[in-house]
């Protein structure tokens, strides 16, 4: 049967399948839409047929599950719609999609990955960006919905997954622009340092940085709510954004397993602090280093893996491509007196060849969505590296690479950390041995 685009009609939700879409048969075609628990009798709007299934939003929930419980957000839809479930729930829930997952791949030992959770269900991130629709008294914030870089979910500046300071910052840059009727600023971000208690702003502008309208922003913040930094980030001539510091310092710092690193505006760093610590001891038990080995962090960020590592290796190499990225590295290494480590700037494919082959004991990787490069799969397949830790946020680009990499390396452990609450994303930690 074929149904035109907003057709609603009634399912029966059957499962809930990464990352968080909801699974639906009718008449023998598979619809997923994006909200409804396992059980639940929802009325979906048609949005887009495909070959084998059918894309729909959810626009009430018609029969309630008594597992059902109250969001704490009126924007949850934009993290996934995973709040409504309890969080036990929740790690039961992404444990059996990774479960199934790797099932597909035929890899047994990784059928039961052992889960741990993070410390915080709630206000547990360290970075939250909004983006500021509208402009002058009508402006607002809102979240990209999810898959869409053109549809938006209002909200009331609040959000339960940071810091109430991170975003009673943000509201404040939302009350500069209402006030003097700002029209150029497109997102407002806010990292903070749950080490020195401090917030750094970044501010996206749509053009060109508007001195005035940075100026008004700043006045705000200070009259209203100091931050130690405040940064402009705006398109320059090439059409990438470049940053402008407006007030303050650039960077935060911040410390995990005994060590203190920098942060720059623009750097990555893990967003839920609380269980950092966690996933560093595992790292470091799955390395088993006892002095003599040689070390690659491959998308090393600003070292958190890597330096971790360093005090228990003989020599480390990090590799990191990003400007920022590389400076702050480069300062963190400095910072903690850690004179084995070797800064490799370029990008892993770039370097893995020639890195794979100076006789690596372990690679750590830490790739972004994508996975990792085919060319750093075959660096890694053509010289093998003793033992491989892989620190995934995709489990889909994972199992990809892991059946790749399986012509020279067999499965260890597997590890969710659940670095994400109340959203669909599986932060998964794979480690395997050569043959």
């Amino acid at each position: 049967m074929t149904f035109e685009k907003g057709t609603r009609i009634r399912l029966s939700i059957e499962k809930i399948v990464y990352p968080g879409r909801r699974l639906a048969r009718h008449e023998g075609r598979v619809y997923f839409t994006d909200e409804g628990l396992p059980g639940e009798t929802v009325e979906i709007e048609i949005l887009k047929e495909r070959a084998s299934f059918v894309e729909a939003r959810t626009t009430a929930v018609l029969s309630p599950s008594p597992r059902r419980i109250p969001a704490r957000c009126g924007h949850f839809s934009a993290c996934g719609s995973y709040q409504v479930l309890p969080y036990s729930e929740q790690l039961d829930l992404k444990k059996s999609q990774l479960r199934e997952m790797f099932r597909r791949l035929g890899t047994g030992p990784f059928f039961e990955p052992e889960v741990t959770a993070s410390p915080l269900e709630w206000n547990y991130r360290n970075k939250i960006r909004f983006s500021v629709r509208g402009s002058g008294p009508d402006a607002f914030l809102a979240y990209h919905s999810p898959g869409s870089r053109a549809a938006f979910v209002p909200t009331d500046g609040r959000c339960h997954l940071a810091s109430e300071a991170s975003c009673a910052a943000a509201r404040t840059v939302l009350e500069a622009v209402r006030d003097g009727g700002l029209t150029d600023l497109e997102d407002v971000e806010a990292r903070e340092s749950r080490t020195e208690g401090t917030l750094l702003l970044n501010l996206f502008w749509r053009k060109r940085r508007p001195e005035k309208a940075a100026a008004a922003v700043r006045d705000a913040l200070a009259a209203r709510f100091p931050v130690s930094g405040l940064v402009s980030w705006a398109p320059g001539r090439s059409g990438r954004s470049l940053p402008f510091l407006e007030d303050g310092r650039e960077i935060l710092l911040e410390r995990a397993a005994g060590l203190t690193f920098e942060i720059g505006a623009g750097s990555f760093f893990q967003v839920n602090g609380a269980i950092l610590p966690l996933v560093l001891e595992a790292v470091s038990e799955a390395a088993g280093l006892r002095g003599r080995e040689i070390v690659a962090d491959v998308y090393s960020g600003v070292g958190t893996f890597g330096l971790a590592l360093a005090r228990s290796a003989a020599r480390v190499f990090v590799i990191e491509s990003f400007p920022d990225n590389v400076r702050r590295l480069e300062a963190n290494i400095v910072r903690n007196g850690l004179g084995n480590v070797e800064v490799l700037d370029g990008s892993a494919e770039a370097w893995m060849k020639d890195l794979a082959g100076r006789g690596l004991d372990t690679v750590i990787l830490d790739p972004p969505r994508k996975g990792l490069d085919p060319a750093v799969v075959r660096a890694l397949i053509e010289r093998p590296a003793g033992k491989i830790i892989y620190l995934s946020c995709n489990p889909a680009t994972l199992i990809r690479d892991l059946g790749l990499l399986g012509a020279a390396y067999a499965p260890a452990s597997v590890r969710l950390f659940d670095f994400f609450p109340q959203t669909p994303h599986i932060e998964t930690l794979a480690v395997f041995v050569r043959k």
